[in-house]
């Protein structure tokens, strides 16, 4: 009878000693996936991204570079979660459009941007093919990229996919009237 309670606590002690070695090292070394970053620096690292994607369209200095970056790191730190890509194609398309104009100025850097956002847009579709938002998305890229038949596709499939949302479907509207 005591072999086998001091069996039993040796057994406990061991699995004990184990599970505390497990814990310290992923104490030390962080959660597989996780972020380097805490919880507070993740959510600064994703507002300071919105508000430099925001103002994109509005500051005349502002190309798109920087949110970019901001949601490129965001990507990185946490690359299950959809805001971070989702974002990072939103920064994009953005980018391209006001990088579009002035593109044959810098056309290495107009290149990554577009080339950059053509990642993050096919990221996005692998992660929430069904929902039309990449659909839109390409189809905002397509327009400026004047490639029309493309855009129509992109916002009928958007349409398709989410029938509840008319936006495609004026958006479409739109542009074939302007096509005219």
């Amino acid at each position: 009878m005591e072999d086998n309670a001091k069996g039993s606590r040796k057994l406990l002690i061991g699995v004990g000693l184990c599970l505390a070695v497990i814990a310290g090292w992923f104490l030390f070394n962080g959660l597989p996936g996780g972020s380097s970053l805490s919880q507070t620096e993740l959510v600064a690292l994703k507002n300071r991204g919105l508000a430099s994607a925001e103002n994109i369209p509005n500051k005349l200095k502002n190309d798109g570079t920087e949110s970019m970056k901001l949601f490129t790191q965001l990507v990185k730190e946490t690359p299950d979660a959809m805001l971070g890509v989702r974002n990072l194609a939103v920064a994009g398309v953005l980018a391209v459009d006001k990088q579009y104009a002035k593109r044959e100025e810098a056309p290495q850097k107009y290149a990554l941007t577009l080339k950059l956002t053509r990642e993050a847009l096919t990221a996005l579709r692998e992660q929430d093919p069904d929902s039309g938002v990449v659909d839109m998305l390409d189809a905002k890229l397509s327009v400026t990229l004047e490639d029309e038949d493309a855009a129509a596709r992109y916002f009928r499939r958007a349409y398709e996919l989410n029938p509840e949302d008319t936006i495609a479907l004026m958006e479409l509207f739109v542009l074939l009237r302007n096509g005219q």
